[in-house]
């Protein structure tokens, strides 16, 4: 049975570094994760004094985010779908964290989740039928996972809309800077870049100081400055 390295698992985010990280505001994310208690979440964070998120529970709200907004899915609909897949998860990890390591797709028609299993599509927000899909693309092509598909790395989106082809430039990595975000090629955090530029230092002189491209200190920069959106 795969082991999930303890790094994804470990309390390493507060509920406003997540917003800004993947830019959903900071009350839906603490409805997500707080809400009502552990039973009214949709996800299992791991620690609740101080309310503190592990990089899984970052993967999860980014797919859970592009489920919402994108796919327009039901709260309702989630809540049956992490149910069904608590219940018949193929492997632990599947259990404790459904949205992020589950082979989760989704029906846009019908508003759907749906998860393959033994080689068969599972409807999981439904009632267990089986039907056509849509795989969750944008948001699923920014995490890495392993060969035991669990998360290892997710490049956030830049920008608040997530847009087909923006790059993978940064990354957050728990076992790399303590899992903050750092420009992917380079490993430079991008609080440092954005704290040197935003006391004047040039683009072209932070390029020259770590070797890296115009588009690399901008994305870190536009990524630093976006602030976490509030209702």
């Amino acid at each position: 049975m795969a082991m999930i390295p303890e790094p994804t698992k470990m309390a390493a985010y507060t509920i406003y570094e997540v917003s800004r990280y993947i830019s959903v505001p900071y009350s839906t994310l603490y409805h997500w994760s707080i809400g009502r208690g552990a039973k009214g979440c949709f996800v299992n964070i791991p620690s609740r004094r101080p309310n503190l998120m592990s990089f899984i529970n970052l993967t999860e709200l980014h797919l859970l985010r592009t489920i919402r907004s994108k796919y327009k899915i039901s709260a309702q609909k989630i809540y049956n779908a992490i149910r069904y897949l608590k219940k018949y998860a193929e492997s632990e990890q599947e259990k404790e964290y459904p949205l992020a390591c589950a082979k989760m797709l989704v029906d846009i028609d019908r508003r759907s989740i749906f998860v393959k299993q033994s080689g068969i599509l599972i409807d999981a927000s439904g009632h267990g039928q089986t039907t056509m899909h849509e795989l969750i693309g944008l948001a699923l092509d920014r995490i890495e996972k392993d060969n035991a598909g669990i998360p290892i790395k997710l490049y956030p989106f830049t920008t608040p809309e997530a847009e087909k082809n923006s790059p993978k430039k940064i990354v957050i990595d728990p076992r790399i800077s303590f899992g903050r975000p750092i420009i992917s090629e380079f490993g430079i955090s991008t609080s440092i870049i954005a704290g040197r530029h935003k006391y004047g230092e040039s683009i072209d002189s932070l390029c020259e100081d770590y070797g890296c491209s115009r588009e690399d200190i901008e994305e870190a920069i536009r990524f630093e400055f976006s602030s976490p959106i509030s209702d």
